[in-house]
C-alpha cells in the first residue's frame, strides 16, 4: 500500500531484521508490481546486528542516545535497527542532499522491557 501511493520522485526502501534477510527481496517483488520505479527494489540487510532479536552494544547505545535527543522511543528487536540504519544510510550520503526522509515506527516496543546488558 504505502508503495502503490507513491508519487514523483518518492521511493521506498525496506529493512531487514534477520541475519539471511535476502530472500525477502524475491517475497517483496512478488507483491510489488513490476516494474514499479518507486520501489527501491532493496531491503536492506546490513543493520540486523546479529539476526533476529540480537543486539550489539553500539545498537543499544544508538537507540538510548536517539530516545534523549528525540523523545521517541525505540527497540532493539525493530525499531531501533531500521533507525540506525537510516542515520547510517544519511551519514554515507545515501539519500541526495536535500531530501526527505520519512521513516514509518511501527510502534512494536514489545522487546523494549526485555533484559539488555
Amino acid at each position: 500500500g504505502i508503495i502503490s501511493s507513491l508519487k514523483g520522485k518518492q521511493i521506498a526502501m525496506g529493512f531487514s531484521v534477520l541475519k539471511d534477510g535476502c530472500f525477502l527481496r524475491k517475497e517483496v517483488e512478488k507483491i510489488v508490481p513490476s516494474p514499479y520505479p518507486l520501489w527501491e527494489g532493496d531491503i536492506q540487510t546490513n543493520y540486523h546486528f546479529g539476526g533476529y532479536g540480537k543486539y550489539t552494544p553500539e545498537l543499544l547505545k544508538f537507540i538510548d542516545d536517539f530516545e534523549k535527543q528525540n523523545s521517541i522511543p525505540l527497540e532493539q528487536v525493530y525499531t531501533g535497527k531500521m533507525m540506525f540504519g537510516i542515520y547510517d544510510l544519511i551519514r554515507k550520503g545515501h539519500f541526495l542532499k536535500g531530501s526527505t526522509v520519512i521513516a514509518i515506527h511501527t510502534g512494536g516496543l514489545q522487546g523494549k522491557n526485555t533484559n539488555r546488558q
